[in-house]
């Protein structure tokens, strides 16, 4: 392995460090290399990001190893205040506005993990799609399609877009679907057509959420994904 031939220590979880998930919270236990901290709040959703966050925790470890000064409340407020765009990411409220960059099989099936947990599996989205040629599409559109509402079939852009005529009959068969090529005339009408109850959810590519975010960022009034960052 890589780690072998440049002569590093390995890690694994599960054998030098673990955690456990208190999901639906977003909260977790670390066991690591030599810390232990209960009760760890972490503002990213989903379990997915709890296992994230322990390996994060022992490569902080690792560091402080190396005589890093990194204190126990710097970890609590870091976990605490982390974010991380376009994963499981609400950008609007009424109606509720999800982005997340799920891109294949195992992104999909976590994204509506978490779903289920956050909002609840009865919960009905309206869906804006858009992937990548060489992704899992079939299988991502089999997941989704009969979850949502609604569909809007749109290219992720800038390469290997995937034609959303290849995946309109999938989704055609569970949910009524059509094709808005242009990912920004797509998000525009499914803000029109949504209640303020409605849930709209945006995902398939990073391409995809990278252009549509700054629908969303401009219409806030921001200019940047961090408020600390603005000019």
């Amino acid at each position: 392995s890589i780690a072998m031939q440049r002569q590093s220590a390995v890690f694994m979880l599960d054998r030098e460090f673990s955690y456990h998930s208190q999901a639906p919270a977003h909260r977790f236990d670390y066991h690591g290399l030599g810390l232990d901290l209960e009760n760890l709040d972490i503002a990213l959703a989903g379990p997915f990001q709890h296992e994230n966050g322990a390996i994060v925790l022992a490569a902080l470890e690792t560091l402080r190893g190396q005589g890093w000064p990194i204190t126990e409340n710097a970890i609590r407020r870091g976990m605490a205040e982390v974010s991380w765009p376009g994963r499981f990411d609400l950008v609007w409220q009424r109606p509720l506005v999800i982005l997340d960059c799920a891109h294949n099989e195992l992104s999909v099936e976590a994204l509506l993990h978490t779903f289920d947990l956050e909002l609840g599996p009865a919960v009905r989205p309206r869906l804006v799609f858009g992937c990548l040629e060489d992704k899992q599409w079939a299988r991502m559109a089999e997941m989704l399609a009969p979850r949502m509402q609604a569909v809007i079939l749109t290219r992720a852009k800038p390469k290997r877009p995937l034609a959303p005529e290849k995946l309109l009959p999938l989704f055609a068969r569970w949910v009524p679907s059509r094709i808005v090529h242009e990912p920004l005339d797509a998000i525009s009408e499914v803000m029109a057509q949504a209640a303020p109850d409605d849930v709209v959810l945006v995902t398939g590519s990073v391409y995809l959420v990278g252009e549509v975010y700054p629908w969303f960022l401009q219409r806030a009034g921001r200019q940047r994904l961090f408020p600390e960052a603005e000019a």
